[in-house]
């Protein structure tokens, strides 16, 4: 069962700025994305609607979001170890390089405000042979029906 956040418009906004710094630093660094565009201003709006996916996450379970930059291999939320995976298409993506539990968040662009999350699972669980993407570079999709509740993803210990 998944859970719908509504972020409100101050969130929006806020949480849209965080987005547009971290493209902005990637850009400046020259950061070569894991995965390439499909169409021009992708790499703007998955930053920006991934920080919108964050904070919607942060409300949802009632924890302080730090809108971080810059700020790798730590989690996404204080007292979870998790990845927050955004997908505009309905397929959250997991990398290799995940090892944290991943929370799966989806939404479009043209209701940027409104944020479903299917919940979460293991990184490790969720590399599983069926769910592995057939085109370079590798990753898998976990269907909707397989993620944990939300409300079950446990604390950091």
């Amino acid at each position: 069962m998944s859970t719908i956040v509504t972020l409100t418009d101050y969130e929006v906004t806020a949480a849209g700025l965080v987005g547009f710094r971290r493209q902005l630093r990637a850009s400046l660094r020259k950061d070569r994305p894991s995965f390439p565009e499909h169409y021009p201003g992708q790499l703007w709006y998955n930053h920006i609607a991934g920080a919108c996916a964050e904070c919607a996450v942060a409300k949802h379970l009632g924890v302080y979001w730090d809108a971080s930059v810059d700020t790798f291999d730590v989690s996404d939320l204080p007292g979870y170890d998790c990845e927050i995976r955004f997908s505009p298409a309905g397929k959250p993506k997991v990398k290799p390089r995940d090892t944290r539990h991943i929370i799966a968040v989806v939404g479009d662009a043209s209701r940027i405000a409104h944020y479903e999350i299917w919940g979460w699972l293991p990184a490790a669980e969720a590399k599983r042979s069926e769910w592995a993407s057939r085109n370079d570079p590798p990753c898998w999709f976990p269907p909707r029906d397989v993620w944990n509740p939300i409300e079950l993803l446990p604390r950091a210990s």
